[in-house]
């Protein structure tokens, strides 16, 4: 258990929320009490504070979390698995592992999304058919992980922008009015801004991947970075090329390993057991 979950559980709840309504960094949780909820939500689905307060949405009076979350929490449970066997902008499958066990493939296509009302399917097919396939997934292959039925914000009928989070969060921070004081919830929303390169103009998708990878990169270290490419079968992020898919895919796989991380910080691995794992792939000495 890291020291700082530790001090955190030695501070009464009261006072937890107190600091994080305080601290201003939280736009969805003015006071004590807004963030106590998401502190006890995030509780009931194993998360520790601080992961509750960045990964948790109270949609409609109802906890939800991303699929990144989702994702996150199966691959670190020891206990269960998954690999992405197909993403496209028709169909996402993920099959589900206990161990080396398959335990069954959780399918959603463009026709369950039109049948479902799936918001942004037009804007964000593979995402918004990932995020389906991987909650419906964690219901039925790991429902011990949560303690429960656990649902996205999309699924609750929050707008949500391209990586699953809450629109309304990001207008906050300029907008405080699309926040409900008396519930914490948001009110209205906002259309998500496109990626800007410096000159006005909208940035091609590869390099936005190459952007972000990049700063996971630096934000998790080359070792864990370089070992969650690997699980693709890549040697640097250029190696996708143009394929839209598959940068998706590595970048949630990216997005979910940071985290883990942030959740349950792991020692840093001894050089034989570098060794150990070097060996069983060539990792690139640099990357942009």
């Amino acid at each position: 258990m890291s020291t700082a979950l530790t001090l955190s559980q030695d501070m009464p709840l009261s006072q937890i929320g107190q600091v994080f309504a305080k601290s201003g960094f939280f736009a969805d949780s003015r006071d004590a009490a807004q963030a106590i909820v998401k502190i006890m939500a995030g509780a009931e689905l194993g998360f520790p504070p601080v992961a509750s307060m960045t990964g948790v949405y109270i949609v409609k009076g109802r906890p939800s979390i991303s699929a990144v979350m989702m994702a996150a929490m199966v691959k670190r449970s020891g206990k269960y698995n998954y690999r992405i066997r197909e993403l496209t902008e028709t169909v996402a499958s993920i099959e589900f592992f206990e161990g080396k066990d398959s335990l069954g493939v959780s399918t959603f296509t463009l026709a369950d999304a039109k049948k479902a009302q799936t918001q942004n399917i037009d804007k964000f097919p593979r995402n918004m058919l990932y995020a389906r396939a991987m909650s419906n997934g964690v219901r039925w292959y790991t429902p011990d992980l949560f303690g429960g039925p656990v649902y996205t914000p999309d699924e609750l009928g929050a707008a949500v922008d391209e990586e699953g989070r809450p629109e309304r969060l990001e207008a906050v921070a300029t907008h405080a009015e699309v926040i409900d004081t008396a519930t914490g919830e948001i009110t209205s929303q906002e259309p998500p801004r496109a990626a800007q390169n410096g000159t006005g103009k909208a940035e091609a998708p590869y390099y936005r991947f190459l952007k972000r990878c990049a700063a996971l990169k630096a934000e998790m270290g080359e070792e864990t970075y370089y070992r969650v490419l690997r699980e693709f079968d890549l040697t640097s992020s250029k190696d996708v090329g143009d394929d839209l898919g598959l940068m998706k895919a590595v970048v949630e796989a990216l997005e979910a390993e940071k985290v883990l991380l942030a959740i349950d910080p792991q020692p840093e691995m001894s050089s034989a057991a570098r060794e150990a794992e070097e060996s069983m792939g060539t990792i690139a000495d640099t990357e942009t």
